[in-house]
């Protein structure tokens, strides 16, 4: 079982005390925690469990505890001075929220992943132990090298050397916030078949075509043009092509691929233009249902596409494609009233809840306590054969 062994009351103790217990190197980061742990109280409800926080500083006695316990603080430090954000050993930058919610037993290990990642180069492979990988779901969470790696991959996919030279519709790559990265690295790692340059030529075509100016949007329009792309390859292993013009040693998929990315390019047979249209008659289908009053996806596109892609939900008899009216009743009465263990995102801007149905139905609501607002992110039935749940922990937020 998880050491939960956590301080309740360490913002309405004494600081000075607690302060005295740490190198005065790290003075900066508890008084970050500090004013991190205040914030966390401010919105919390009474009916939430107790949100779990660092160590008990002021209980520390012995030299081997005190070692310990600066040994932990040695790892982290402050992003800058107006900023909300701890640094784990250079290689993953959270909010402090963030960081305090979880368990001491995943603090170490991301402290321990986070260490390890300094030896890696870019471009090596990035094997997330078993240990990091489970808190890294768990929390949602993405290092900096990941980040950076993902970053690499997708301009050499483009043949460009800067962010500044690419744009998605109106998004513009270089000037997104670090969570709206990590969603675009994920499609065009995720969609894109691990940065395949004709399949990030075709999702950048139709965020073109879209104008698309929000990366949810972007998101939305690729995994909607994937799953298409995807059909299309599927009916051409399926049917009577033949590849005997394949070139050894290539796979069937990736033969087929170039095919049906050739053919969406120069738009053969309006085969672009049909993915297109086909879209638009999906955002006009789920517009009447989005616009009704009540918690909604937060925007129409984002709604559209997890429609299309998780419509297969339980009926009164049997699982079966349930109409948009259907989907997003479900969606709004699920996350209407939202129970569990609420967690704060990587960026302290939002936090996520995770509400699952007795039928395996599976919601997921983010709200901007700042703000005072709450948005759907998606809709979905775990491991249902008929549709591959693609949910994603990065994309899927808001």
């Amino acid at each position: 079982m998880e050491d939960r062994r956590d301080i309740e009351d360490w913002p309405y103790g004494n600081i000075e005390s607690i302060r005295k217990k740490v190198f005065p190197g790290y003075h900066d980061v508890v008084d970050l925690m500090q004013r991190a742990r205040i914030e966390m109280k401010a919105f919390e409800r009474p009916d939430d469990p107790n949100t779990k926080f660092i160590i008990d500083i002021r209980t520390t006695n012995s030299v081997k505890q005190y070692t310990v316990i600066n040994n932990f603080f040695k790892a982290l430090k402050v992003r800058d001075l107006n900023s909300s954000h701890l640094i784990v050993n250079d290689e993953l930058v959270i909010d402090a929220k963030a960081f305090l919610q979880m368990t001491q037993q995943d603090r170490n290990t991301l402290i321990e992943e986070a260490e390890k990642f300094k030896t890696i180069k870019d471009f090596d492979e990035i094997e997330l132990s078993g240990n990091a990988l489970n808190v890294c779901k768990k929390y949602r969470l993405v290092f900096e090298k990941q980040r950076r790696d993902g970053i690499l991959r997708i301009l050499t996919a483009f043949q460009v050397q800067s962010r500044k030279e690419l744009t998605f519709g109106k998004v513009q790559f270089e000037k997104l916030e670090q969570h709206d990265i990590d969603r675009v690295i994920n499609v065009f790692r995720e969609s894109c078949k691990n940065y395949n340059g004709k399949c990030c030529q075709m999702i950048r075509k139709m965020a073109d075509r879209f104008q698309v100016d929000n990366v949810l949007d972007f998101v939305a329009v690729a995994e909607y043009t994937v799953r298409r792309i995807n059909e299309e390859i599927a009916s051409l292993r399926h049917g009577k092509h033949n590849p005997r013009n394949k070139p050894e040693r290539m796979k069937d998929v990736d033969y087929y691929l170039e095919i049906v990315a050739d053919k969406f390019l120069i738009n053969e047979s309006g085969f672009q233009d049909n993915i297109y249209y086909e879209f638009q008659t999906k955002l006009n289908v789920c517009a009447r249902q989005y616009l009704e009053h009540g918690l909604r996806f937060k925007t129409l596109m984002a709604a559209a596409n997890h429609y299309d892609k998780h419509s297969y939900l339980l009926g009164k008899l049997r699982y079966e494609t349930v109409t948009p009216d259907g989907y997003f009743k479900i969606a709004r009465e699920m996350c209407s009233s939202p129970e569990g263990n609420p967690t704060w995102t990587q960026d302290g801007n939002s936090i996520s809840w995770q509400i699952l149905r007795d039928d395996g139905t599976i919601a997921s609501r983010y709200d901007n306590p700042y703000k005072g607002t709450a948005v759907i992110a998606t809709l979905f039935v775990k491991n249902r054969r008929r549709q591959k749940c693609d949910s994603n922990p990065v994309t899927d937020t808001c």
